[in-house]
């Protein structure tokens, strides 16, 4: 995985252990999401940060790799 992409406003995209954990284990995923524009990468980090329990996070962390395997961007 890249490092982090940096937004014009010099805001760094902080990505959620669980997903940067899940894009490591699957490369193809991983490329996927690295492809993706900034914007589109904050989607998929916002909505799983948006989870308020931890198996939720858990399975939007899913939904988002699936989605990334699939060619979805959002």
């Amino acid at each position: 995985m890249n490092p982090p992409k940096t937004l014009a406003d010099s805001t760094t995209l902080e990505m959620p252990a669980q997903l940067l954990k899940a894009l490591a284990y699957d490369p193809a995923a991983g490329a996927a999401f690295d492809d993706l524009s900034t914007e589109q990468q904050r989607t998929f980090i916002d909505f799983v940060t948006a989870a308020r329990s931890s198996s939720e996070r858990e399975e939007r962390t899913a939904q988002v790799v699936q989605k990334l395997l699939k060619g979805q961007t959002s």
